[in-house]
């Protein structure tokens, strides 16, 4: 990674751990922001290589990631089984293939409930937060774009264990292996290696 300065600081940052800014928005800070912010989201062909490089077969790699076989082979395919509408691979999928790449389990696992607690995600927050030297836990905002998530407001229901309509809103397996992956400063998987 090269030198990089965040917002408001003076001194250059050579590091391999992403750089968050908080506060005010100006047009260079996507520039600036963790390296999983508008990452291309993973091409088949990348997650075939990652699955191969890791020489799983697709029930390994679904039980690993914590997704249903079917959707393993939508990814491979690029297109819905049936409907054949092209699918897309997360930003946060890139990161979670990256940390099983690189041997993380997911953080703070709570393999008796399937999920990671409510507590241990802001306990990430604050723990990458530190990392960055923001002086306080990562924003929501912040980390909905370093995880590539469509929703703004899911990194805060996920704070609060609950949506806004009241249903529960859990942090499943590959999210978990995603904010590790962050957490680790890790690239994401998005290209052919």
């Amino acid at each position: 990674m090269t030198n990089t300065v965040p917002v408001g600081s003076t001194r250059a940052r050579t590091s391999r751990k992403p750089v968050v800014t908080v506060g005010k928005t100006t047009p260079t800070m996507d520039a600036m922001m963790p390296r999983a912010v508008d990452a291309e989201t993973m091409s088949s062909a990348a997650f075939a290589w990652w699955l191969h490089s890791m020489n799983w077969t697709n029930v390994k790699a679904a039980n690993e990631l914590g997704l249903s076989t079917s959707r393993i082979d939508d990814m491979l395919r690029g297109t819905k089984r049936g409907t054949k509408k092209p699918t897309t691979i997360p930003a946060y999928m890139s990161l979670a293939c990256a940390a099983l790449a690189a041997g993380l389990p997911p953080y703070a696992w709570d393999e008796e409930n399937g999920v990671m607690p409510t507590e241990s995600f802001e306990r990430w927050r604050a723990e990458l937060g530190d990392e960055l030297d923001l002086g306080q836990p990562v924003p929501f905002r912040q980390v909905s774009k370093m995880l590539g998530l469509n929703n703004v407001e899911t990194p805060a229901f996920w704070a609060r264990g609950v949506r806004r309509d009241g249903k529960p809103a859990p942090i499943y397996r590959d999210r978990a292996l995603a904010l590790n992956a962050l957490l680790h400063g890790l690239e994401p998987w998005t290209s052919e290696r």
